[in-house]
């Protein structure tokens, strides 16, 4: 359910949990929501994120942030200021925020160019992004798959080092 919460933000779940814990530093996280409040002039709520994230129910936690996000209207009629502050208070970075919207779009029923043409990128960065995003998981599962194989061969190497050395 969590991992599900994550792909709908279209994060992964190392994410969300960053986030939780951005969010359970209590003092800088109201001050965060303090300060989006006043620049946006939006109303935030982020007492159930915090208790969510203090429960660890990423799942949770995933679904109120979809929730609080800015929509993509909102989010195009912010300044990057805004977007900045509105993002640090829900704990994540303005481009995040951006894909959040995004993604609202096109549940929303928005097409991806239209979705893409609202937020104000291009949907060939955004399919772009989502490849190089794709291309680093994959990259990560083959680095878990092959990190016993090359410890092992690491210390064969440490072994017949000081071998080769005394030739």
């Amino acid at each position: 359910a969590a991992a599900s919460a994550a792909r709908r933000l279209g994060m992964e779940l190392s994410t969300i949990d960053g986030i939780a814990s951005s969010l359970l530093d209590f003092e800088d996280s109201i001050s965060k929501e303090m300060e989006a409040e006043l620049l946006t002039g939006k109303d935030l709520n982020l007492e159930k994120a915090r208790e969510l994230a203090l429960n660890n129910d990423l799942a949770g936690l995933g679904n109120e942030l979809f929730k609080n996000a800015a929509d993509l209207n909102e989010y195009g009629n912010m300044n990057r200021i805004q977007q900045e502050s509105y993002a640090a208070a829900l704990g994540m970075t303005r481009d995040q925020l951006g894909k959040i919207a995004y993604q609202k779009a096109i549940e929303a029923g928005m097409t991806e160019e239209q979705a893409a043409a609202a937020a104000g990128v291009n949907a060939e960065d955004m399919k772009r992004a989502e490849i190089q995003e794709q291309i680093q998981k994959s990259l990560d599962k083959l680095a878990q798959a092959f990190a016993p194989i090359l410890s092992i061969i690491g210390d064969i190497v440490g072994i017949l080092a000081p071998a080769v050395q005394i030739v």
